[in-house]
């Protein structure tokens, strides 16, 4: 599996830490790399935090569930700022990784 969101890519899932989702989840929601691309933008710009794509998924996946979520606080895992530079201005240019 190739992703932008490489630190929670896995070719062949874990039978226990995928049972663990399942009895821990009350959903699972899947984004798409140019959501995950836009939240590494939008992590940057809005908040001036560098994200790498896992880091974004939580915020991608927030953004396209908004109608769904009824909080006025919201708080999203943020797992990783190992991002390249020349990552950042790809995409900060607007541009897309094309993975």
């Amino acid at each position: 599996m190739e992703t932008f969101a490489e630190g929670i890519t896995t070719r062949v899932p874990f039978a226990v830490k995928v049972g663990a989702l399942w009895e821990s989840l009350d959903e699972f929601h899947l984004v798409s790399e140019t959501a995950i691309e836009i939240g590494v933008r939008e992590l940057l710009t809005e908040a001036g935090t560098p994200a790498e794509g896992t880091s974004a998924t939580s915020l991608a996946a927030m953004r396209e569930m908004e109608a769904k979520i009824r909080v006025k606080t919201d708080m999203l895992p943020s797992t990783g700022r190992n991002v390249s530079p020349g990552k950042l201005r790809t995409l900060l240019a607007g541009e897309s990784l094309g993975e």
